[in-house]
């Protein structure tokens, strides 16, 4: 891990929702990708979605033609979505995970006890990101 890959490394957060149907907490690992402005375009932070007068105007033609049409969600399809390979010369995306995440990390799994440092007193554990995660900017 280079200097700058560990400098524009995210923390994550935690978020935690009581279902009350079903009397359990949720919780989503979420990457903070609000501090990447510093280093993203705009151009690189826009997302693919499409216009809403594309929808509008397709779903006009189809009716008018007559045409049968679909949805569908696919489950989990932005967390199966893997990180391009960084270029030659490029960073890495790295996720800093601190605080009480990292013991519970390493109660579930001590094997990663050996990648926790300590950064001013604190526990930190460093990951590269495979997959798009949740609070992602690029």
């Amino acid at each position: 891990m280079t200097a700058s890959e560990r400098e524009k490394a995210q923390p994550a957060m935690m978020l935690l929702v009581e279902k009350q149907f079903e009397k359990t907490i949720k919780g989503r690992l979420v990457y903070r990708g609000d501090g990447t402005h510093e280093w993203l375009s705009r151009e690189d932070t826009a997302s693919p979605t499409a216009l809403q007068e594309v929808i509008t105007t397709t779903c006009v033609i189809d009716a008018h033609e007559g045409r049968d049409i679909m949805t569908m969600d696919v489950p989990n399809a932005f967390i199966q979505t893997s990180m391009p390979e960084a270029k030659e010369g490029e960073d890495h995306i790295y996720m800093k995970i601190t605080g009480t995440m990292v013991q519970i990390l390493i109660d579930m799994a001590p094997e990663y006890r050996k990648y926790v440092v300590l950064e001013n007193g604190k526990r930190v554990i460093y990951v590269r990101v495979l997959r798009a995660i949740y609070g992602m900017l690029q």
